[in-house]
């Protein structure tokens, strides 16, 4: 009788300086991303004729949204084969539209508040 038996993997020994630095390089994408945002809050302001406080909620979700999607998104492309995200990102991308069309209809997002002016036709 044949058996196999299953040897566990070695761990791979992780290099503790490389983490570091790609942990501040990140950070310091982060913070130029924050800093550029916040020189755009007058044409953010502009473009999408709200004051100074709902553009800096503006900036405030986005960021917070990027903290978010980031790490979801590495996790997904780690544990998912890569035809399979692909074809996910394929399908997510067409529900920006929808989105576009119908969010300043809801409630919360009334074209006085965070959304943009409405569309014509709406």
């Amino acid at each position: 009788m044949d058996t196999v038996e299953s040897q566990p993997k070695a761990k791979e020994k992780i290099n503790a300086n490389l983490v570091v630095g790609v942990l501040l390089i990140g950070s310091f994408v982060a913070l130029l991303n924050q800093t550029l945002l916040v020189t755009a809050l007058p044409h953010i302001m502009a473009d999408l004729h709200v004051d100074t406080n709902k553009a800096q909620w503006l900036t405030t979700a986005f960021l917070l949204v990027n903290g978010i999607m980031i790490p979801t998104t590495a996790f997904l492309r780690k544990d998912s084969q890569p035809a399979v995200f692909i074809w996910l990102r394929c399908c997510c991308l067409p529900s920006g539209p929808f989105w576009q069309r119908w969010l300043p209809i809801l409630p919360f997002c009334s074209p006085d508040g965070l959304s943009s002016p409405q569309a014509p036709g709406l």
